[in-house]
């Protein structure tokens, strides 16, 4: 049997992976309960949402309309040297958006609004076809940088760290560097992912990967 390209693309990452996951499983099956292709699993770090991520036909998307629930990667700890890129797809139209979260300086509460929860967001939304870089401090949420950037038929986001310094690409594209202990979110937290979108509009990510720069 002829190997596919995502086959092949995945078999060539997961050689320098410290993470990688192509979102290979069961439709329907809930993020919380899949198991990466290296091994890792996933957990919500926002309780008491209810809402889900699921995977459907290899792609990790909202289980339900307007979904809001962050998720972070178990056993995955950051170090200096290390890239994260996670590939994402926006389509039709509605109010779907994109989230990876990383960084922050624990993992209870973790990715969430509420008090106690430090870390970096990066996103892009459809609507207003806009990227944006944010901090959460404590529950509290600001924009680093915000930039337009028009969609393309895969969006694609890496995470480069050095040090305590985090460097962004949306596209391939460079948006700036930010040191995570000068913004007071920390350099001790986690990765994850938040996926948006409702009846009309859907957001997915189809392979996230971590590995040595």
């Amino acid at each position: 049997m002829r190997a596919t390209r995502r086959g092949m693309l995945a078999a060539a990452a997961a050689k320098n992976s410290l993470f990688l996951d192509t979102f290979t499983d069961a439709n329907g099956t809930l993020l919380q309960n899949h198991t990466s292709d290296s091994g890792h699993t996933w957990s919500k770090r926002n309780p008491p949402i209810t809402t889900n991520n699921e995977i459907q036909d290899g792609y990790v998307r909202q289980a339900t309309n307007l979904a809001n629930a962050y998720y972070g990667v178990n056993g995955v700890a950051q170090q200096s040297g290390q890239k994260l890129v996670a590939e994402a797809e926006v389509i039709l139209t509605g109010p779907a958006s994109v989230y990876v979260c990383f960084a922050g300086t624990n993992s209870s509460p973790g990715f969430s609004y509420s008090a106690g929860s430090w870390y970096y967001v990066v996103w892009f939304d459809l609507v207003s076809q806009r990227f944006v870089w944010w901090k959460n401090i404590n529950g509290a949420s600001s924009a680093l940088v915000e930039q337009l950037a028009a969609p393309v038929a895969g969006q694609t986001f890496e995470i480069r760290r050095s040090g305590n310094d985090y460097t962004v690409y949306f596209n391939g594209v460079s948006f700036g560097t930010r040191n995570a202990v000068s913004d007071g979110v920390g350099t001790g937290g986690e990765f994850g992912l938040s996926l948006h979108g409702n009846s009309t509009a859907d957001a997915k990510i189809n392979r996230m990967f971590i590995e040595a720069i």
